[in-house]
């Protein structure tokens, strides 16, 4: 359904590359293609619907969206994108992306959109200014990862396999393109949830009848040799204890932040893993365990972040990476711990880039960068693995 193949780039005299959203198109003499398909700018609706899927993954790139019934587009499934080479009689060259379809030959919002997917697809894995043929692999690359941006956008799988039956494809396929049971193998592979890979690097744990004394885990807590789950009980209280709660789109757990509340249900009471940090053992990573994990996501874990005076958990991608992660964090913080009351095991938690945690007066929300003074006291409650 579309990749410009050898053959379409020998009819463009200048074919290339790139860049947020669809472009506001002015006239059809502002906006030409490279290729002469008689084009016309997109629909308002077409457009709103082609820049919802670019917003989805944001993605800043800009495409023109033209609308054309030139037969060639039926070579292509009725979309086809490009890249346009444009002579701004500057020093250097600029580049257009562009989009052409037909929407005589995409039937219904649906069909619509899972074309613009498949082919915003296109231009984001590089085939409009890669130079190769169109082949069978490139296309169903472009319906896999289609599929994906609209599982992203809360599409089910039941609705984007209506969306391919809608297209209508041909079984006889011209050369270059996979057949519709090609495809749908494709966009039903694409849906199903991702599966962590089988373990290679297998490590075998000594278990011990009994769990390290108190005194013990709170001395290895402060030195920096405690590895393992803690809760953290507000200092003064015996039924208080510190809680996080999440945003209630659970569809989306990447952007999912989370707030310290004094107070909460049982059931909704927090339970920290403590992971000691890899350089020089400068603090530790604290981090928390999601459930239920969403069925596409590949690791459930989130570190707690010290952005400014704010505290949340955070996890760059959920669904893409499950070994490694950590370091996607970048610019995050450690924590170390300090002894307040060792009598009552009483800690503060420090951030390594300065400050502490404390209690804002406003929201009773726990927050990051206040002075020792200032600086909440917690009671560690160590747990069992």
């Amino acid at each position: 359904m579309k990749i410009i193949g050898l053959i379409f780039f020998a009819l463009l005299a200048r074919g290339t590359s790139q860049e947020a959203g669809v472009v506001a198109q002015a006239d059809t003499s502002e906006h030409k293609p490279c290729v002469d398909l008689n084009a016309s700018p997109a629909s308002d609706e077409d457009n709103a619907a082609f820049k919802a899927i670019l917003d989805a993954l944001h993605v800043d790139m800009d495409i023109l969206l033209y609308v054309s019934h030139d037969p060639m587009l039926k070579n292509y499934g009725g979309a086809m994108s490009f890249q346009c080479k444009v002579d701004n009689h500057e020093l250097y060259e600029t580049d257009e992306n562009w989009t052409i379809y037909d929407p005589e030959m995409i039937q219904g919002d649906a069909a619509r959109d899972f074309v613009f997917a498949h082919e915003i697809a296109h231009h984001l894995h590089g085939d409009t200014t890669s130079g190769q043929p169109r082949s069978k692999q490139l296309e169903l690359r472009a319906d896999f990862s289609g599929t994906k941006y609209l599982l992203l956008m809360s599409w089910t799988k039941a609705r984007i396999l209506h969306a391919l039956d809608l297209l209508n494809l041909s079984q006889d396929p011209p050369p270059g393109y996979p057949t519709p049971e090609e495809r749908k193998a494709t966009v039903e592979n694409a849906a199903e949830p991702i599966r962590p890979a089988a373990p290679t690097d297998l490590t075998a744990t000594v278990v011990f009848n009994a769990s390290p004394s108190y005194k013990v885990a709170w001395d290895e807590l402060l030195d920096l040799k405690y590895d393992g789950p803690i809760r953290l009980q507000p200092a003064g209280t015996n039924d208080k204890y510190v809680c996080a709660a999440g945003t209630p789109d659970r569809t989306i757990p990447s952007i999912r932040h989370f707030d310290f509340f004094d107070n909460c249900e049982r059931s909704a009471r927090t339970s920290f893993v403590l992971q000691i940090s890899s350089q020089s053992n400068s603090g530790y990573w604290i981090m928390q365990n999601e459930e239920p994990c969403p069925e596409y996501a590949a690791n459930c874990r989130y570190a707690l972040e010290s952005a400014g005076d704010q505290l949340r958990f955070w996890n760059q991608d959920l669904a893409a990476d499950q070994y490694g992660w950590e370091k996607e964090l970048g610019e995050q913080d450690t924590f170390s711990f300090e002894a307040a009351d060792p009598s009552l095991g009483l800690v503060r938690i420090k951030a390594r880039k300065g400050g502490y945690l404390f209690v804002d007066p406003k929201t009773l929300k726990l927050q990051n960068g206040g002075n020792e003074k200032q600086a909440a006291e917690f009671r560690v409650l160590f747990e069992p693995e």
